[in-house]
């Protein structure tokens, strides 16, 4: 409670009901945990890329469903090593960037898509964070899908190993 407080100031708006038609979708629900000036999500654990992702989707969708009073950026935050908050803008073209992700939804349900995504935010994180070339990113990439002796890798999910067990996932 101590760490989110510097980050909520205000009480919370209403949720906000969403009723989106983009490209053919029809995407419907609610989104809350809203504040004037942004989205909180935060959980006391380490940030996994899905919770990366949960927020960017719902980021996207709060700036497509816009309404004055309402923030166009979010925030998702947790325990890594220390308290860290990930915060993410207004974006300008996010009914683009949620209709391209939305086709490759619609993909991923007609044939399994080969998305991995604590392996690939560890690739881009080398990359964007560390300045490090693609192939050190690459072999960074590959110790969080293989694993080590003290933490299972991402490859040894069940589902992965079903759909693309003779594959190498990050190529």
């Amino acid at each position: 409670a101590e760490k989110t407080a510097a980050h909520i100031r205000a009480d919370m708006l209403a949720p906000l009901d969403v009723d989106l038609n983009i490209s053919g979708f029809r995407l419907t629900g609610r989104i809350d945990a809203l504040y004037p000036d942004k989205m909180v999500r935060y959980r006391y654990a380490k940030i996994k890329a899905k919770d990366r992702i949960r927020t960017w989707v719902r980021h996207l969708v709060l700036n497509c469903a816009y309404l004055p009073g309402y923030p166009r950026t979010s925030m998702v935050a947790g325990m890594d090593r220390a308290w860290t908050a990930w915060e993410y803008g207004p974006v300008e073209d996010a009914e683009k960037i949620l209709e391209k992700l939305l086709e490759r939804y619609w993909q991923g349900l007609m044939k399994p898509s080969p998305f991995f995504p604590e392996s690939s935010w560890e690739y881009a994180r080398q990359i964007l964070e560390r300045d490090r070339p693609a192939g050190d990113a690459l072999q960074k990439a590959w110790g969080i899908w293989t694993g080590n002796a003290f933490i299972d890798g991402e490859g040894e999910d069940l589902y992965y190993d079903l759909c693309f067990k003779n594959l190498n996932p990050l190529e």
